[in-house]
């Protein structure tokens, strides 16, 4: 396994390529995060729908390496989907309800075998507690979902089975966009959530899903917003700093 000493000279490589530049973040872009505007926990948890992403900027070892070689503060991309329908519930064994109303759909190393979907509130607090004060949560909403949310379900349906990818060449070939054809037999976390979403026809069915990493759903960190590849009058709104209370009070 690549180790987080390994990616700076891997991507000194990498922008050494000729046109890389045009898909490698700016190596100075850090701290762009800082530009979002912070959402209150009310209003957060009021305007959460299904298709909106999450992402998180994480402090273990694992995400660390994926944030210096994406040159992006954040790590891992989720999806939040609201009053799943019962056949879902049922299909991935969701035992726990949420009092939201909201659960994550996301496809993590944590449970590797396939994509799982996980009561919001509880999530939350276990990536607060292991990620300690240096946790962030990032939130893109989704408009125009309209009458697709159901082909959106029918995905997360079919979705169900796909493991966690266990080879980091993967990665690495999607930070270059090397990827030419879509590997869905295993994915990581943003490139299961990228296909999701072109099942669904609000991402261009010319899009590689393999090519995407977290990076490429930040309005913040990607080279070309995903909007610009969004179709069927759906958008994403920059992502916000969610506004987060206290571990004590959240729980």
């Amino acid at each position: 396994f690549f180790s987080i000493h390994v990616l700076s000279p891997t991507m000194n490589v990498l922008r050494s390529i000729p046109g890389m530049d045009k898909v490698l973040p700016d190596s100075s872009s850090t701290h762009r995060y800082e530009n979002a505007k912070l959402v209150s926990w009310e209003d957060f948890l009021q305007g959460m729908g299904t298709g909106d992403i999450l992402m998180h900027h994480g402090t273990g070892t694992n995400s660390r390496m994926m944030q210096k070689g994406m040159q992006c503060y954040y790590s891992h991309t989720c999806m939040v989907t609201r009053n799943p329908p019962e056949d879902v519930m049922a299909l991935y064994e969701v035992k726990e309800r949420c009092e939201t109303g909201c659960y994550i759909w996301e496809l993590t190393s944590q449970e590797a075998e396939h994509c799982r979907l996980i009561p919001f509130l509880p999530w939350l607090k276990h990536e607060r507690t292991r990620n300690n004060e240096e946790y962030m949560l990032m939130w893109r909403k989704m408009n125009g979902l309209g009458s697709r949310e159901e082909q959106l379900w029918d995905a997360i349906r079919k979705d169900r089975s796909i493991p966690y990818e266990k080879h980091m060449s993967q990665m690495f070939k999607a930070l270059g966009e090397f990827n030419k054809h879509e590997h869905i037999e295993s994915a990581f976390c943003s490139e299961v959530v990228a296909y999701a979403y072109k099942q669904s026809g609000v991402l261009s069915p010319q899009e590689n899903a393999s090519n995407y990493t977290t990076r490429e759903f930040s309005a913040f960190y990607a080279k070309n917003d995903i909007n610009e590849k969004m179709i069927n009058g759906v958008r994403l709104d920059p992502e916000r700093r969610v506004d987060l209370p206290s571990l004590k009070k959240s729980a």
